[in-house]
Order: structure tokens, then sequence, then C-alpha cells
């Protein structure tokens, strides 16, 4: 009897067990999301704006991801933090120099939209002159008849 009450036991320990590691882990995965969550305006904002891809967003994600999980581990190691701000201050690296990028190219469109402006007014201005030209020496032919 005393074998049948020990495995009992034994039993419903490792069950108790088994539910806390299910619940810790659990609580982490909120946790690792609700952070992410948290990331999705500016990760939309960069994606609007044509900084970094749908691809680039998902990577950055995926990799945010696995850092989160990393830090919230029961004992989280130094270097996992130091992976983790070096890979982010590499990514504001790579965001200032696209902004600069997407910046530059605005401004190229916007003076090219400006000489396309510019061309077809002269254009227009020309035209104008020509038919007036046109008109014009329609009426001198007509004085000297």
């Amino acid at each position: 009897t005393s074998s049948t009450s020990s495995t009992s036991s034994t039993s419903s320990t490792s069950s108790t067990t088994s539910k806390t590691t299910t619940t810790k882990a659990t609580k982490m995965a909120d946790q690792v999301q609700a952070s992410l969550d948290r990331m999705v305006p500016a990760l939309r904002d960069l994606l609007d704006r044509g900084i970094f891809t749908e691809s680039e967003i998902k990577a950055i994600v995926s990799r945010r991801r696995e850092s989160e999980y990393l830090l919230r581990r029961l004992v989280p190691r130094k270097a996992d933090y130091q992976r983790y701000i070096e890979a982010e201050k590499n990514l504001e690296k790579l965001r200032s120099l696209r902004k600069k990028m997407v910046i530059a190219r605005q401004k190229a469109k916007e003076r090219e939209d400006a000489a396309d402006d510019n061309n077809n007014n002269n254009n227009k201005g020309n035209k104008d002159s020509n038919a007036k030209g046109k008109s014009n020496n329609n009426n001198n032919n007509n004085i000297g008849d």
C-alpha cells in the first residue's frame, strides 16, 4: 500500500510542476507578444515610409522575438543583452541611412517634377507666342495687300 501512495504523490508533484512550467511559459510568451505588439506602430511607419520592406520587417520581428525570449528566461545572460543592444544599434544605423536615401529620392523627385512643370510652362508659353506671332504675321501680310 505504501508503494501505491508513493506513486500517486510523485505523479501529483510531476503534474503540478508541469502545470507551473506551462503557466510560466505562457506568461513569458504573453510578455514577449505584448512587447512585440508595442513595436507594431513604429515598424508599420518604417514600412509605410519605404525605409524597410515587408520581408525586412519580418526579419526584424523574428530577431526581436528571439532576443526577447532570451532576456526573459530564468537566468538571462549578459551576452544576450549585449547582442540585443548591438543588433538594435546596427538597425538604427541602417534606418538612419535608409531615411537619408528616402529623403534624397524625394528631393530629387521634387526637383524633377519642378523641372517638368517649368518645361511644360515654357512650352505652353512658346505655343502661345508662336500662335501670336503667326497671327501678327497674317495681319502684317494683310496690311501690305
